[in-house]
């Protein structure tokens, strides 16, 4: 009897051990560039392998196809603390036509980019290439959801806040994000008046920003 109860527990852990396992490149092509997306997360965010293996985890992956260039695109989760918050990047890794405002001959056209060259149009976000800034921190300033909502709704006079999806702010030719996690939220101050509140709150510093807009535009 003993040894059946040692099997059956073996057969489980192992079965488990195989759920968790996620294939998500079914091609050469997928291989490569997951790696590369992988090698450039972590160099342009600093990040370590172990803080890495401990935050994220990858959902999915797909290549796009456009005119001017093929795109890789990858679905990932960081969990930090409390929050989980989904994020979605994009590599150009082949060029068919020059982009007006990237200057031509710096890329190979209709061949597959290096990893380089992928970091040369994330720099210029050129192609669509976008890769999320995300500050490797281990621990939010707020101990829940909860508690950063209040503190937004404390600095929004007390109204009646509804949060949505924590994100990253992206990165913008004009605007360094500084990796940090945001908690956004809505709140309706007049519905009749068509007076609305808006407001995010940064889970590292605790900063806050609170704006009147309208509820509704015409």
């Amino acid at each position: 009897m003993k040894k059946i109860y040692l099997f059956l527990l073996v057969w489980l852990c192992v079965a488990s051990c195989q759920q968790e396992k996620v294939t998500l490149c079914e091609s050469p092509v997928c291989d490569k560039y997951i790696t590369i997306w992988e090698n450039l997360f972590k160099s342009r965010n600093q990040i370590s392998d172990e803080w890495f293996n401990q935050h994220v985890s990858l959902v999915s992956t797909e290549t796009t196809s456009w005119v001017e260039n093929e795109s890789f695109l990858v679905h990932y989760q960081i969990s930090i603390d409390w929050a989980k918050i989904d994020l979605h990047d994009k590599l150009a890794i082949k060029i068919h036509q020059d982009e007006l405002y990237f200057p031509k001959g710096t890329l190979p056209l209709n061949l597959e980019l290096n990893e380089a060259e992928i970091n040369l149009c994330l720099d210029h976000l050129a192609f669509g290439s976008q890769m999320a800034t995300v500050n490797p921190i281990s621990e939010l300033r707020f101990s829940s959801r909860k508690q950063a909502l209040a503190e937004l709704e404390r600095l929004a006079d007390h109204v009646q806040l509804k949060p949505r999806e924590l994100y990253f702010k992206k990165q913008k030719p004009t605007f360094n994000a500084n990796g940090n996690p945001y908690l956004p939220a809505f709140g309706v101050i007049d519905n009749e008046a068509n007076q609305c509140i808006s407001g995010e709150i940064d889970l590292v510093t605790g900063i806050g920003e609170i704006n009147l807009t309208t509820c509704r535009i015409y």
